[in-house]
């Protein structure tokens, strides 16, 4: 290991530093009065985190446990979900600016992958005798699939759980009855057909959703493994396709416009709002802006196939860049994050954590307001789905797509014809991709 730094990092520690079940690390362990001169630290929030909350369980933890760090926010700035077109990881490591630590998720990893960006963490974990068997085995698996060679290329922070919240002002005003944990899609269709209707000038929806959501608790893969060609025309796709189409034929449905989180929060025009668990922080803004919103939450629905899984595993990791000229320090500041009580922290103020064990669905959100009262529990009845295979190009695959969905929505295309069109424009990027276009890149 580099000698300057761990001369650099080493004493940055201040009092005893427990690693995430590990006990107490000879390696990390120096006195106040060793401390290191002051360094900064670059922090990329790629996905991105509400500003109390990262200042609550990232900012203030960190600068009275390690005071001579400071972090610098470094937010990615184009918030196009279609992250093919953010052109932050190219700018920053261009102008040599990349930063040092880096959140993301374990879907997102590849992006970096792709431009050599991340630290394998593996020798790392062993030097400092970091345990990972702490760690929920999901969370773990979901980072190495990014890996050719067993390369670990974060360690998980958060694990981002999906949930179906919906608004009892809603189903009261139509008469009908909530949705229960254990609910499946076709019961979700069903009862969004009881609540898309109209009164006097406002349009109200049952749910929205696309076909590429539902397809995640199978989870369906994008590419045939011996062509590795785009592979949509299958039973599975059909399936998920279809109940795109059932959903968009009840009336008005197809009509439906708008951002789910607004039609459901703001406006509540949206009855059921099927969204990864992170919408609770949505819901507390709104709340601390004095938006009444009568609203609460049961399980992910599921398909009868497949009982009890919801959408894909979503881990939210922490990941050093090879760049970085602090790599041990970095690793000894996600140690300190991943301890339980850390852990417990962000696992309070709304993200659940990605270490084994029941005290965290039992304490999870007991710090948000907002959350005071709801079915907590429902949230878990579920069990994250596994990641497909990743490959570099998933996001092409995705953005067709849903670009086959919308098609089945608006009607402009049969199934059939959609998933085609999805397929040809898919393997027609990833040549680009491959060609040097950087404009079709999966990045």
């Amino acid at each position: 290991m580099n000698k300057k730094k761990i001369q650099l990092a080493i004493p940055a520690v201040i009092g005893t530093l427990w690693l995430s079940g590990c006990g107490e690390s000879d390696s990390v362990v120096k006195s106040r009065e060793d401390q290191a001169e002051p360094v900064t630290l670059k922090f990329y929030q790629h996905v991105l985190l509400p500003d109390d909350y990262y200042k609550k369980v990232f900012e203030e933890p960190i600068k009275k446990k390690f005071p001579n760090v400071t972090l610098e926010l470094v937010k990615k700035t184009n918030l196009n979900w279609r992250y093919d077109l953010d052109p932050d990881i190219h700018e920053k490591l261009a102008d040599g600016s990349f930063p040092d630590l880096i959140y993301t998720s374990s879907w997102h990893t590849h992006f970096f992958k792709n431009v050599d960006v991340p630290l394998d963490l593996r020798t790392l974990v062993k030097e400092n005798r970091y345990n990972l068997d702490t760690f929920v085995p999901q969370s773990i698996e979901a980072i190495k699939k990014n890996g050719d060679n067993g390369e670990l290329y974060g360690i998980p922070f958060t694990m981002n759980h999906a949930a179906l919240f919906y608004n009892k002002d809603l189903f009261d005003k139509f008469a009908v009855a909530y949705p229960r944990d254990g609910i499946t899609w076709d019961e979700v269709i069903e009862l969004s057909r009881k609540l898309t209707r109209k009164e006097g000038d406002v349009q109200y929806y049952g749910t929205k959703f696309y076909g590429t959501l539902l397809a995640e608790s199978f989870p369906l893969p994008y590419f045939n493994p011996s062509t590795g060609k785009a592979d949509f025309r299958t039973d599975g796709w059909k399936k998920m396709m279809q109940f795109v189409k059932t959903l968009h034929e009840i009336p008005a449905t197809r009509d439906y416009k708008g951002i789910i989180k607004d039609n459901f929060a703001k406006n509540q025009i949206l009855a059921m709002a099927p969204e990864n668990i992170d919408f609770i922080n949505a819901l507390e803004a709104l709340r601390k802006e004095g938006a009444g919103l009568n609203w609460d939450v049961v399980s992910y629905p599921n398909h009868h196939e497949v009982p009890g899984v919801a959408r894909t595993v979503d881990v939210h990791n922490l990941m050093i860049s090879k760049a970085s000229k602090h790599q041990e320090l970095a690793f000894q500041i996600i140690s300190f994050l991943t301890n339980e009580e850390n852990q417990l922290l962000a696992n309070r103020n709304g993200r659940l954590s990605s270490l084994k064990g029941d005290i965290f669905q039992e304490t999870f959100g007991s710090e948000i307001e907002v959350l005071k009262g709801k079915n907590i529990k429902g949230i878990f009845k579920n069990t994250p789905a596994p990641l497909p295979p990743i490959s570099p190009y998933n996001y092409i695959a995705t953005s067709e797509l849903s670009t086959a969905s919308n098609k089945v929505a608006g009607g402009t295309a049969d199934i059939n014809t959609a998933l085609r069109e999805a397929e040809e424009a898919t393997d027609k990027r990833i040549e680009a991709a491959k060609s040097g276009n950087k404009t079709n890149k999966a990045y």
